[in-house]
């Protein structure tokens, strides 16, 4: 936010001197919607929820002005022609900061910006139930309820716009400004294609004929400003995907909060996003622009690009005060980073790569959508095409070979990487499809998942990997929260003497390791405090469940290893849960990423006490005691959890072509096979083959050929290509023969 506030004391007693002071002043209401509104309507935050707080705002002050005089409602203000969203040139040294930056992307399409603006943005971006998807710093929201329907109310009141009436009837009536009747008035935005070059995002929509509006597919691509502090690391992600009332994904699909360091080492950065990713590391924001945009009958099209370089994300996230280190940030979130030496400086980027050109384009079909990659960078790169997407159920193609299981995706501390757990390794030949199934209302679990206005039922997602046709790739466990930050002391005694002391803040990473001698020992005692955690106002809250040893054997003479879950244990203070083997929620035991089905669970039931397990030794011939404590961070049933889906090639030049099928009861895709790195054939269940060709992807000059056959007979095809189209009005350049 921008400070926007304009006290209501200053107008009752009418002190006119304070009120041009904050709305006409250097750093007032006018100038922060200048400098701060884009030319396209969006707010400069680039997020859903900040824009329509932030209109409202505006919406409110100038209505509170209109008795003494002020029309600030139908005022034009010139728009500033400087790049950052300042009132005056900082430098660009003033506004780079964790990675973020402040600039104005996009160009103008007119001289003037005004507070309707704000009001006709978000309209051809609804769907058909008024739901816009996440963008940036926000999941989807429905423009209704006191805080959005009763805005449009009052701008209604005002601006008389037609397309303000559908969001009105969507909400409840509001007491204050709300519309005795309104005419009848159905909108067609949501059936059609729109973009937005500043806050860049491109929306294509399905033209099925006689379907309803639920069966329409919607995609977004993404491109434009960065945000500042609320932008994500994601030109040319796929946004968002949603069909029969129900998203996929949003760019808070995993929410770790503001205060948490995984904020801005993880949650905004580009590994989490459905985009292809350079060596494993964060896009840096430059300028990226829309290079097509088509809409038509059988296809429509949408091309962007950038060109930037790639680095390691803020070391350890943001820094939040002054003087604050990144172990005091760590502490007060009770979650513990691997030590690096040599680390970079708290809160910078590192290892730059050299700027790499990237391009993707998306078509639409009745049925799918399709997507085409070409990324080129001056030297070999490791190229990831990544999706985010819950409930996996299998991976098919002609050849699928299993390889290897890792417990993180790269243990290199300074890649987000590392947040990503739980990975299974494939080679893969031919043309592959991975199959998720995603469920929404009775029987759903989106712990650890932020979404909203999902219609009940299932969202099943095909992902054909069609090209390169030999690859490697990696399923991982995204990293949800889900609540498991516990700080953690631990002792291993053996009679009576402490052997080893640890402590660390148990979650998705963080384990004590120990090995020691007990060769003559009588007893040995695993002793564990479970510490609370304090909030950013250092008051304490109690952390759930989860602290297992999920290894814990002895080692005997002849080398032989005795578990202690087969042994007579003695628990004090112990919550002993589900048993051995089992979370706290009836799951499997997995720490940092690996799984221990002998684990021990240790958490205490008091927290103000230790918990204490007992091993009488005597008899048992043992010599060493090995242990491994940690927490369990994906506590049940992990069926929808969200997965970490990636294609992977390495070169210097990285292609990809990514069929992806939403539906909800039977796929429409019966095969799916590339001819080369520029054209897809599509084999659909009633027989028709579709063939889907991109050209002038290398040399940014793009279109999309489409042709459908049956029976070796053309039936129709369209060309899409030419730069752009108005938003609410794009004309039809399709042919049917």
């Amino acid at each position: 936010g921008q400070g926007l506030s304009l006290d209501p004391v200053e107008l009752a007693l009418q002190d006119l001197e304070r009120v041009e002071r904050f709305v006409f002043g250097p750093g007032g209401a006018i100038e922060q919607l200048r400098y701060g509104t884009f030319n396209d309507g969006w707010w400069h935050e680039c997020s859903v929820g900040y824009h329509i707080w932030v209109s409202s705002m505006f919406l409110h002050i100038a209505h509170a002005l209109l008795p003494f005089g002020y029309n600030l409602l139908h005022t034009r203000f010139p728009v500033p022609y400087n790049d950052e969203v300042h009132s005056s040139y900082m430098g660009r040294d003033c506004v780079v900061k964790h990675g973020m930056y402040n600039k104005r992307w996009g160009g103008n399409r007119k001289n003037y910006i005004c507070i309707k603006d704000l009001f006709d943005a978000p309209l051809p971006f609804l769907d058909y139930r008024g739901v816009l998807f996440g963008i940036s710093d926000s999941d989807e929201k429905k423009l209704e309820g006191v805080h959005f329907g009763s805005t449009y109310d009052l701008a209604y009141t005002h601006y008389k716009d037609p397309e303000y009436i559908p969001v009105i009837q969507r909400s409840e009536p509001d007491p204050i400004f709300g519309q005795g009747e309104l005419p009848d008035y159905e909108t067609e935005l949501y059936r059609k294609n729109a973009y937005a070059d500043n806050i860049g995002i491109a929306v294509l929509r399905s033209q099925t004929e006689n379907r309803e509006p639920r069966d329409q597919i919607q995609a977004v691509i993404r491109y434009g400003s960065h945000g500042y502090a609320h932008g994500h690391f994601d030109r040319t992600g796929l946004l968002s995907v949603m069909r029969y009332g129900r998203s996929f994904f949003n760019p808070e699909h995993v929410w770790w909060g503001y205060g948490h360091f995984m904020y801005k080492f993880y949650v905004q950065n580009s590994m989490t996003k459905n985009m292809v990713v350079v060596d494993e590391k964060m896009q840096v924001p430059r300028e990226a622009r829309r290079i097509l945009f088509y809409s038509g009958k059988a296809i429509q099209a949408a091309a962007v690009e950038t060109c930037a370089p790639w680095a390691y994300p803020p070391y350890g996230g943001m820094i939040y005060n002054e003087n604050e280190t990144l172990e005091e940030r760590c502490a007060l979130n009770a979650c513990s980073l691997p030590h690096v030496e040599d680390a970079p400086p708290y809160g910078e980027l590192s290892d730059y790569t050299e700027p790499v050109t990237q391009r993707r384009v998306m078509a639409v079909t009745d049925d799918y959508l399709v997507l085409f990659d070409y990324l080129k960078g001056e030297k070999a790169h490791q190229f990831d095409c990544l999706f985010q997407i819950k409930g996996f159920k299998d991976l098919k193609a002609e050849r699928v070979d299993f390889v290897r299981h890792t417990n993180q995706w790269t243990e290199n501390p300074l890649s987000d990487a590392q947040f990503i757990t739980d990975c299974r390794w494939y080679e893969v030949s031919g043309p592959s499809v991975a199959s998720f199934e995603m469920i929404f209302g009775e029987g759903q679990d989106l712990r650890g998942t932020r979404t909203n206005h999902n219609a009940p039922g299932v969202l099943k997602m095909d992902v054909h990997a069609a090209w390169p046709r030999q690859s490697v790739q990696i399923l991982g466990r995204a990293a949800e929260d889900h609540g498991i930050a516990i700080p953690l002391e631990y002792w291993v005694e053996a009679d009576g003497e402490v052997m080893v002391h640890g402590a660390f803040g148990a979650w998705i990473l963080g384990e004590g390791r120990c090995e020691i001698e007990v060769a003559g020992k009588k007893t040995l005692r695993l002793r564990v405090r479970n510490g609370p955690v304090y909030t950013e106002q250092k008051y304490p809250r109690r952390t759930k469940q989860g602290l297992f040893w999920g290894e814990a054997y002895l080692v005997k003479t002849d080398g032989t290893r005795i578990d202690l879950c087969d042994l007579p244990l003695r628990f004090e203070n112990v919550d002993l849960g589900c048993g051995i083997g089992k979370d706290y929620e009836g799951g499997r035991v997995t720490i940092v990423g690996n799984e221990y089905p002998r684990a021990i669970p240790t958490s205490p039931i008091d927290h103000d006490r230790e918990g204490v397990i007992t091993v009488d030794l005597e008899g048992l011939d043992a010599v060493r005691f090995v242990g491994l404590i940690g927490a369990d961070a994906f506590p049940g049933d992990e069926s929808q959890r969200r997965m970490t889906y990636a294609v992977r090639s390495v070169g210097e030049v990285g292609r990809f072509i990514t069929v992806i099928e939403p539906f909800e009861a039977e796929r429409m895709i019966e095969s799916v096979y590339a001819t080369d790195e520029n054209t897809v054939n599509v084999r659909l269940k009633d027989g028709r083959i579709q063939v889907i060709t991109v050209h002038g992807i290398e040399q940014g000059t793009v279109s999309v050929h489409f042709a459908e056959y049956r029976d070796g007979r053309l039936l129709r095809e369209e060309r899409a290509s030419g730069g752009s189209a108005d938003d609410r009005d794009v004309p039809d350049r399709s042919r049917q023969v």
